[in-house]
C-alpha cells in the first residue's frame, strides 16, 4: 500500500516458466498504489507458458498509467477482482489472441483486460484475507485512452452474479477514448454492468460484435466508432458461434435501460444491432455505411 512503482524507460522481460509477472499481495489487502511506465513483457517465455499476467485481487484506489504489457496467450493480460477504484489510463496491451487448442477449444476468447469477481470459480486459489472469496466485482472504474490489439476480447467481464458474486458486481465504469482492434471475439463485453458509460472508443477488425451487453443495466453507449465486424472463425467456432449468426456492431441481451447515441457503424457482417429479451432500449442519431 501506499506506493509509487516508477517503471518509465524500464523493460521487465519474463523468461522461463513463471505464470504471472505482478500479483498483489496474497495476504494483505492494497491500496494507493501508482505503477506508471515501463515495457512488461512474457514475449521470451516458451508458447506452452499460459494463464494471467497481472493478477488484481483486494484492491482500493490503483492507478495504472502508460505502461506497455506484451505477451503472447490466450489467457487474460489484466484481470482484477474485488478492485474498487481503479484506473488504467494510455497503456498499451497486446498479446493474448492466441487460439486455444486442445483442452480448452471450448473456452470463449479471454478478455485482455478482464473485470472479475472474487470467488472460486473466478479465481481459484485466491481464498486469502484482501478477498476471502467475498464475491466482490469491480466498482468506480475508468478504462480510457488505451490501445488493446492483438487480443482474444479486449475489455470486459464474462462472470456474473451467480457462483457467489455480489448482486450487482460492477458499478460506475467508464469505457472511454480506447482503440481496440484485431480481436478474436467482442471489442467490449459488459456483463452484469450497472451504470457504467462506454463512449469515444474505436472498435475496429474484431468478430462477433464491438459491443456486447449481457444482463446489463443502466448503460450509455456514445459516440463509439465500430467497423469491420466479422464471424468468429476460430478453433472454438463449434460453441462459440456454431451457426456464424453474429458479426454485428451492437448485441445486447437480457439487458434494461440501454441508451445508444451518435455511434458509427462501418462494415458489418451481420448487421448494426441485435436485440434479444430487452426492456427500454433507446437509439438516437447512429450512423451506418457500407454495410453487407
Amino acid at each position: 500500500s501506499n506506493t509509487y512503482v516508477y517503471m518509465v524507460g524500464a523493460t521487465v522481460n519474463a523468461t522461463g516458466t513463471r505464470v504471472g509477472m505482478w500479483n498483489t499481495d496474497t495476504q494483505n489487502p492494497s491500496e494507493n498504489i501508482i505503477v506508471e511506465g515501463g515495457t512488461w513483457t512474457t514475449l521470451s517465455q516458451p508458447s506452452t507458458v499460459d494463464g494471467t499476467v497481472v493478477r488484481l485481487v483486494g484492491v482500493r484506489n490503483l492507478v495504472m498509467k502508460d505502461m506497455t504489457i506484451k505477451t503472447k496467450r490466450s489467457g487474460h493480460i489484466i484481470e482484477a477482482a474485488d478492485v474498487t477504484g481503479l484506473t488504467v489510463i494510455g497503456c498499451t496491451i497486446s498479446g493474448n489472441n492466441k487460439d486455444s487448442k486442445e483442452p480448452y477449444k471450448n473456452v470463449q476468447p479471454k478478455e485482455a483486460l478482464q473485470l472479475d469477481v472474487a470467488t472460486a470459480s473466478a479465481v481459484p486459489g485466491y481464498d486469502h484475507p484482501a478477498s476471502m472469496l467475498n464475491g466482490r466485482g469491480c466498482h468506480n472504474i475508468l478504462i480510457t485512452n488505451n490501445t488493446f490489439s492483438n487480443c482474444g476480447r479486449g475489455v470486459g467481464s464474462h462472470s456474473g452474479t451467480g457462483n457467489g458474486a455480489e448482486s450487482r458486481p460492477y458499478t460506475n465504469i467508464i469505457v472511454s477514448g480506447n482503440t481496440i482492434t484485431n480481436v478474436l471475439g467482442e471489442g467490449i463485453f459488459g456483463q452484469d454492468w450497472r451504470d457504467c458509460t462506454i463512449s469515444n472508443n474505436t472498435i475496429t477488425n474484431t468478430r462477433q460484435t464491438g459491443i456486447y451487453l449481457l444482463d446489463a443495466s443502466n448503460v450509455r453507449v456514445s459516440a463509439n466508432k465500430i467497423g469491420k465486424i466479422n464471424k468468429y472463425t476460430g478453433t472454438r467456432k463449434n460453441t462459440y458461434d456454431p451457426n456464424g449468426s453474429y458479426g454485428v456492431g451492437v448485441l445486447v441481451r437480457r439487458s434494461n435501460t440501454v441508451y445508444m447515441d451518435n455511434n458509427q457503424f462501418n462494415k458489418l457482417y451481420g448487421g448494426i444491432i441485435q436485440e434479444l429479451n430487452n426492456k427500454n432500449v433507446t437509439l438516437k442519431n447512429n450512423r451506418t455505411s457500407n454495410l453487407k
